[in-house]
């Protein structure tokens, strides 16, 4: 079992791993290198993390510590590295904080979202279950549950009613209603 510390931690090396990456790959770097860097680095932080505690930016100790021990490793040939062109698209990553942002903004969502499905009739929650999280169609959930189709629509609509009703903010919960949805059964 995971300790709330070990959670975190794997939070944070989650979201640096892509952005390590993103800068390994820029430095002319090889991707499975760059990795094992990645792993040096937050395998030394984890069990040195009692002795690091006096650090006081954290961002730029992880950085420097990861383009050290990047360029202590042999560096691979330059007709090997990606082109200009391959790389371009690295450069739309968003950055370490927007990717933690988003991550704990998808996080309240799916909590708001279970507390209203949790709130509503038992019906209305089996068949959201059936369309969103077994991917039935409407007929399928018909027949599933011997009701006509217009039921099932008029069932559905009525649980989503009920979920955006319960939120103020209701523009951008919905537009994140339909991606997280099946996650909150």
């Amino acid at each position: 079992m995971k300790t709330r510390s070990e959670d975190a931690f794997y939070e944070i090396y989650s979201c640096y791993f892509d952005y390590l990456m993103l800068i390994g790959v820029k430095k002319g770097f090889e991707t499975a290198q760059i990795e094992d860097t990645i792993n040096d680095i937050f395998l030394y932080l984890w069990e040195h993390s009692e002795r690091l505690s006096a650090i006081k930016h954290h961002h730029n100790y992880i950085l420097t510590i990861f383009l050290r021990k990047l360029y202590r490793k042999p560096r691979i040939q330059f007709d090997e590295t990606l082109s200009l062109e391959d790389v371009a698209h690295l450069a739309s990553l968003p950055s370490v904080e927007e990717v933690f942002i988003a991550s704990q903004e998808i996080q309240l969502t799916g909590q708001k979202i279970r507390m209203a499905v949790d709130k509503l009739p038992e019906k209305q929650r089996k068949l959201l279950y059936q369309k969103f999280f077994l991917g039935l169609s409407y007929a399928e959930i018909a027949q599933a549950n011997n009701v006509s189709v217009n039921t099932v629509y008029n069932t559905i609509y009525k649980a989503m009613a009920n979920i955006r009703g319960s939120h103020a903010d209701r523009k951008s919960f919905i537009s994140r209603v339909f991606l997280s949805l099946f996650f909150a059964f």
